[in-house]
């Protein structure tokens, strides 16, 4: 167990993400992005209004979900507090609810994408709908499997992200680092040492005024 702690380095090109980033700024880019994309969501649902000229149905499905935003405004700050907490203060437990949440993220999409294929490859055998089908089938099929894609890649960072974190404290917390640390600091006590350099001269001054005394 400890050898493998011993061979933790933050530069490790499995800790690196796109272009050469660490996997800790392509974390905290990622973490950004969430926080910015949630606001601008929540303000234009709760900002932009919906019941101008529509039926009294359409005003309750606004209203439905206007308040369904508004409740998820407590849950989203708490789960981008705990990832930038957790990003800023290496706490990799801290990570675990943007975790799940992708995971459900990445189901939700894969389900509709499959019911919305799935239906528009049936409608593509009916008579009239071949060619409209055909073309929303590939359109669904292009948008869907690029929003999985990248929500895998989102997934990907912030799971390096957390493994990252885990080996760390895993290292720092070890025997190996903490003997390397006593190691490091035997070294460089000597060194740091200022009293043999004034005893010697406290010493040769000693000595010289003995010598003028026994002259005199």
């Amino acid at each position: 167990m400890s050898q493998v702690r011993c061979q933790f380095n933050s530069n490790d090109p499995k800790y690196m993400c796109c272009c050469g980033c660490h996997i800790m700024t392509g974390a905290k880019i990622l973490a950004s992005i969430f926080t910015i994309v949630i606001v601008l969501q929540e303000v234009y649902v709760i900002a932009v209004p919906r019941d101008i000229g529509v039926t009294n149905d359409e005003k309750i499905i606004a209203q439905i979900i206007l308040y369904s935003h508004l409740v998820a405004i407590p849950i989203n700050a708490l789960i981008l507090g705990t990832l930038w907490f957790g990003l800023i203060k290496e706490r990799h437990r801290f990570l675990i609810p943007t975790l799940f949440c992708l995971v459900l993220s990445l189901a939700a999409v894969m389900m509709i994408g499959a019911r919305l294929i799935a239906m528009t490859f049936v409608l593509t055998n009916k008579i009239g709908y071949a060619e409209a089908g055909i073309g929303a089938l590939l359109l669904y099929t292009f948008v869907f499997g690029g929003v999985f894609a990248l929500q895998c890649w989102f997934f990907h960072i912030l799971k390096n992200a957390y493994s990252y974190i885990k080996q760390k404290q895993l290292f720092l917390t070890s025997d190996d680092f903490i003997v390397q640390q006593m190691e490091q600091a035997r070294v460089a006590e000597p060194t740091a040492n200022p009293a043999p350099p004034a005893y010697n001269e406290a010493a040769a001054y000693h000595n010289f005024s003995g010598k003028n005394g026994d002259v005199e």
